[in-house]
């Protein structure tokens, strides 16, 4: 059984230690031997000053001015010396203080402040500042308890600071102004336990602050990614969570297994990141898996045609052709209409990490998804004269050709007059094009021009001069 105790008491009886109020059980404990003190109710008259300046402060967190004022005359009249009267003087100064705009005023409330604060016991001791620390120990509301910590702040007082926060419980916080004050001190404290049990407080939040903190400020944990859940499922904008999350996908160094699994919690529900981000976040996925889960989020209609085209072409230059046909394929059963630009597919059969037959592979379900045969053409063209190995492109000019129902001539005629890529390797790749090539007429003009026009070397033109004789496309007295 616990012992009756004094709220001017402050030390054990037993050893002279010093004693720590639990809350819970309305009792001292003394941190040396452990011994229990009962909170006597009977105040000596000091529970009406007390509860006028805990009201006082209550109407200071939710900003009410006015009434906060009149409370303060009110615990003037009672009682002026009481530290809680003075402690609500001073938050309500410091409050002003950093609402006002006018200099002046600013300057006369931080004044006020200062001389409110100078009659508080400095520095701070609960055991000689035993009334203080008792209406300290009286304040149940998290929310006033967050107003003082802020306040005390200001002064740099951090024996008051510790001691409210001995008692601090953030998960009961209902305030949102302190709140989202007590977010700002955890990020600039690095206190992210804080930031934990701050979003399970019922107060409201501005979220999409919160959203753009954790993202780029939170350590790279799995509690960050459940946080950005959590944060999102408080009310972020979609539209500014966009932007906070696209930034951190682009420039943030967490690994790619974090930064995925935040893009594909936070797209499930819907902020959804710009196309640079997502095709950012697919150049570095570490597996299919990683790959293929996070286009799963992006089913529906999440994507504009930017971000549709940048995660396309993605797809095409960044990843295997497993991930690349399988990912295309996702996106295409999802229903998007996805249009294939000659530049990514140039650019997809132009590399050099994968081997011929991949990339005709990744080619061939680009076409199956939606490639039209002038497509297959433009790209079928640029590529002859693009500048790769004559090795892949002997090896897969094969694969395109055999995409289309016939060889346009004009293709033809580009390589033959104005090609020059390839050097003492052209009539090798002029050869397979004329194997394919069954609308000959139409080239016959132009063949007539190139001996006398070509940019060729004279050994290389040559050469094409004998096989365009071979293929009848020359007439040998014409040369």
């Amino acid at each position: 059984m616990a012992s009756s105790f004094s709220y001017k008491q402050r030390e054990c009886e037993t050893c002279g230690g010093p004693l720590q109020f639990d809350k819970t059980n309305n009792e001292y404990i003394c941190t040396y031997c452990g011994n229990h003190y009962e909170r006597q109710e009977e105040y000596d008259g000091v529970y009406e000053i007390r509860h006028t300046a805990t009201e006082t402060l209550s109407l200071l967190v939710e900003r009410d001015m006015g009434q906060a004022e009149d409370g303060l005359v009110k615990c003037r009249s009672i009682d002026p010396t009481y530290p809680g009267s003075i402690v609500a003087q001073l938050a309500l100064h410091v409050i002003t203080a950093s609402r006002t705009l006018d200099q002046n005023e600013k300057r006369n409330a931080l004044s006020q402040a200062i001389e409110a604060y100078k009659k508080l016991s400095i520095p701070f001791d609960p055991q000689s500042a035993d009334v203080e620390a008792d209406f300290y120990d009286n304040i149940e509301s998290a929310d006033i308890r967050s107003l003082l910590i802020t306040v005390f702040r200001t002064f740099k007082d951090t024996a008051r600071v510790n001691y409210l926060n001995k008692s601090f419980d953030v998960t009961n916080i209902h305030s949102e102004k302190a709140a989202n004050g007590l977010i700002a001190q955890a990020f600039a404290g690095g206190d992210y336990a804080k930031v934990d049990a701050l979003l399970k407080s019922p107060a409201g939040l501005d979220t999409d602050r919160l959203y753009a903190l954790v993202l780029n400020q939170y350590p790279d944990t799995p509690q960050k990614v459940e946080n950005v859940a959590t944060t999102i499922g408080r009310g972020v904008n979609p539209s500014d969570g966009r932007d906070a999350l696209s930034d951190y996908l682009s420039r943030s160094q967490d690994t790619p297994a974090t930064k995925l699994a935040i893009a594909e919690r936070s797209t499930a529900r819907g902020v959804v990141p710009n196309g640079r981000a997502i095709a950012a976040l697919i150049e570095v996925a570490p597996d299919e898996t990683s790959v293929l889960g996070l286009l799963g989020s992006l089913g529906g209609d999440k994507l504009n045609d930017e971000d549709l085209a940048a995660t396309v072409q993605a797809l095409l230059t960044a990843t295997d052709a497993a991930v690349a046909v399988k990912g295309l394929n996702a996106l295409a059963n999802a229903g998007y209409y996805l249009e294939f630009s000659q530049q990514a597919l140039l650019a997809m059969l132009a590399r050099t990490d994968l081997d011929a037959a991949s990339r005709l592979a990744i080619f061939d379900a680009a076409k199956a998804i939606g490639m039209n045969d002038r497509r297959v053409q433009s790209v079928l063209s640029g590529f002859v004269s693009a500048r790769v190995s004559v090795d892949d492109k002997l090896a897969i000019l094969p694969g395109l050709l055999a995409a289309i129902p016939s060889l346009n001539p004009m293709s033809v005629e580009e390589y033959l007059m104005n090609s020059t890529v390839d050097g003492d390797n052209k009539p090798k790749v002029l050869r397979v094009l004329l194997d394919h090539l069954q609308a000959r007429e139409s080239l016959r003009m132009a063949v007539r021009r190139y001996p006398a026009s070509t940019q060729d070397a004279p050994q290389v033109r040559d050469r094409i001069v004998s096989i365009l004789i071979q293929e009848r496309l020359l007439d040998p007295s014409g040369v």
